[in-house]
């Protein structure tokens, strides 16, 4: 009877201290809507009281970003604003100009960061903790422009091959190992298995790996636009070698997702897959024998690199709260980024000495050797004409015609045409 009595304390006790909390959070969001503006159709705040603002664009931060305040130091008063992406920079100054509800920080991918450099939108980030000891190279040029770091890399999304180790004792170093494995395996006697090699092919994060050896655009840290390579030998041959896997596999890009990938991966459909961070978690809950490797190279001679989208986050220069802002950032993107993935599924840019959680070793192995998306204004849509661009070869259309047209295109739109 006593220990029945002790456990209804001890729910009781809980209940209070999480009613609290919840009163406590609720009292903060109310400040947090004394003072509303419309900008673009949506409401953002203007005046909350609180001690910083954080705009971002993914819900799933939330919970993070919300307990992170609260560990942090004596806690603090936070008000995260969800803003759309479209016209995101213009609202940041549109606010910073009327000097009042501007964000202290704001999250933002790294793609769209020179945008936010040119337009006065950045402070430098001058915080030792981002150097090559705790963060790659890959994420650390994500978040730089001009040749210094005006951002904070957070987390980041690559791709990776999977294979599963009940009919795949090794991982590939090649995609000429796998045709290999393919032409020698007999799925039928399986039972089980449908496909040998399965990707979302119409997707650039998963087929950028094919080619990203051989283009460069923008430079290491993809803000130089005189630095243009979209039309070389190995490209070609690069572009010839996925058309030859697009009629060998036969996957219909129509019908193709990254979900139907990784759930006939995980139901032991397919032997070779190349999936996200975002299935990582299912891969692990599925039960099922896997290994994770990095991109393979397509042949010996021609290499892979694989594509990454870093989200970084920006000390607003406007903002009132300089050194809170910095020192909340450094919380939210080394300090605390341990427990960035258990809360969000985010894998955080931050390198770490182990990791509990299967594959993630691996993982940030890739992304170390992974390129970005360019930061170039002009070329902002490289991503969509470059995907544009594989959907074509993939459908059979000539693989040099292609390479000439987006190389033209993008000189086109960098203004350097009569410069090459």
């Amino acid at each position: 009877m006593k220990t029945r009595n002790s456990g209804l304390v001890i729910m009781l006790i809980c209940t209070v201290i999480f009613m609290c909390i919840a009163v406590i959070y609720s009292n903060n969001r109310k400040n947090a809507e004394i003072k509303l503006e419309e900008s673009g159709g949506e409401t953002i705040v203007v005046d909350s009281g609180a001690d910083l603002i954080i705009w971002y664009n993914d819900s799933s931060l939330v919970p993070y970003i919300e307990e992170s305040a609260y560990r942090y130091s004596s806690g603090l008063n936070i008000d995260l604003v969800q803003v759309s992406t479209l016209d995101y920079l213009e609202k940041i100054n549109e606010f910073n100009l009327e000097g009042k509800g501007m964000p202290d920080i704001y999250i933002v991918d790294s793609e769209m960061l020179q945008k936010a450099y040119m337009a006065g939108l950045t402070s430098t980030n001058e915080d030792p903790a981002y150097s090559e000891q705790n963060y790659s190279k890959t994420a650390l040029a994500a978040a730089s422009c001009d040749g210094g770091l005006v951002a904070y890399p957070f987390y980041f999304d690559t791709a990776y091959m999977v294979y599963n180790k009940a009919y795949a004792a090794n991982a590939p170093k090649t995609f000429d190992e796998i045709l290999n494995f393919a032409s020698s395996f007999d799925a039928a006697a399986t039972g089980t298995v449908e496909n040998i090699l399965r990707w979302d092919a119409k997707s650039l994060l998963y087929n950028y790996g094919f080619i990203g050896s051989y283009i460069n655009l923008g430079g290491e840290n993809g803000d130089d636009q005189t630095i243009v390579d979209l039309n070389n030998e190995n490209l070609i041959a690069s572009l010839n070698y996925y058309q030859a896997l697009s009629q060998y596999f036969s996957i219909d890009i129509n019908t193709v997702s990254s979900d139907s990938v990784l759930q006939e991966f995980t139901q032991g459909r397919t032997v070779y897959s190349i999936l996200g961070v975002s299935a990582l978690s299912a891969l692990n809950e599925s039960g099922i024998n896997y290994g994770i490797a990095v991109y393979p190279d397509l042949t010996e001679t021609l290499k892979s690199r694989s594509l990454s989208a870093t989200t970084v986050a920006v000390v607003n220069p406007y903002s009132k709260h300089l050194e809170k802002a910095q020192k909340f950032v450094n919380y939210i993107t080394y300090e605390h980024a341990g427990d960035l993935y258990g809360q969000t599924g985010l894998m955080a840019s931050r390198k770490f000495e182990s990791y509990e959680i299967p594959g993630m070793e691996m993982i940030m192995k890739q992304y170390a050797q992974s390129a970005s998306l360019p930061k170039l204004i002009s070329a902002s849509d490289f991503w969509v004409q470059l995907q544009n661009m594989l959907n074509n070869v993939w459908k059979g259309m000539d693989t040099a015609t292609e390479a000439g047209t987006m190389e033209s295109r993008m000189l086109s739109r960098l203004n350097l045409n009569n410069q090459q």
